[in-house]
């Protein structure tokens, strides 16, 4: 049993120089051992550790001697939100500070799903139809205005709209639907923050691809 509980401990990169720099990327355990887990423990495990490793080379490329400044750093780590042997979802949270005024967190999501009866990393459009992009976009948007912190939506004269590319982090609840994350400055001014907004499978199902890999998510 204790054996068990070791191997289920998270796996975590670290390097720190005092008064120069703090680096922690926290990836998690994962117990599964059906195929989707491990692609998904694979393929995280793998983006994790890059992104360590290149924020540690431009760290110490770009570390100037007797600059006065806050230690850089970066803090980073995985949380599942869906966990099913049929489809997985995980969010990616960093935070990097490389000087300035403030650093910049971002939320990346990472989605798995069976297709065809095989473990697969799926995104924005194998769930839902290219062809209707704009629409889903439009969906998007029109969700997002009513939250009166998004400084550029509220702008009339930057008129600005939502394109396929700023629609690419979404993460599967499961039978609630999803949610799409934007990062700060994606919607407006770094003090307004970042964003989460939450869709039901009724609001999305004119947009859905179909077959679909979220089927059994998707069907009531």
């Amino acid at each position: 049993m204790i054996l068990a509980l070791m191997l289920q401990q998270p796996t975590v990169l670290s390097d720190k120089m005092e008064n120069k720099w703090s680096v922690t990327a926290t990836i998690p355990a994962f117990a599964g051992k059906d195929p989707l887990s491990q692609l998904a423990k694979k393929a995280i495990t793998a983006k994790m550790t890059k992104d360590f490793r290149d924020f540690m080379k431009e760290v110490k490329k770009d570390w100037v001697p007797g600059y006065e400044s806050a230690p850089y750093g970066l803090e980073s780590g995985a949380t599942r939100q869906l966990g099913d042997t049929l489809a997985q979802s995980y969010t990616i949270s960093t935070y990097r500070f490389l000087g300035g005024a403030h650093g910049v967190g971002v939320t990346e999501c990472m989605n798995f799903a069976m297709v065809n009866g095989k473990p697969k990393q799926i995104k924005l459009w194998d769930v839902f139809n290219i062809n209707k992009a704009k629409g889903l976009c439009e969906l998007i948007r029109v969700k997002a205005k009513k939250n009166p912190m998004t400084d550029w939506l509220q702008d009339s004269d930057m008129k600005k709209k939502l394109v396929p590319s700023d629609i690419t982090q979404f993460w599967v609840k499961g039978k609630a639907g999803c949610t799409w994350e934007f990062d700060p400055y994606a919607l407006g001014s770094y003090a307004s923050g970042p964003f989460s907004f939450e869709f039901s499978w009724a609001e999305l199902k004119p947009f859905l691809k179909s077959p679909n890999p979220l089927k059994k998510f998707i069907t009531p």
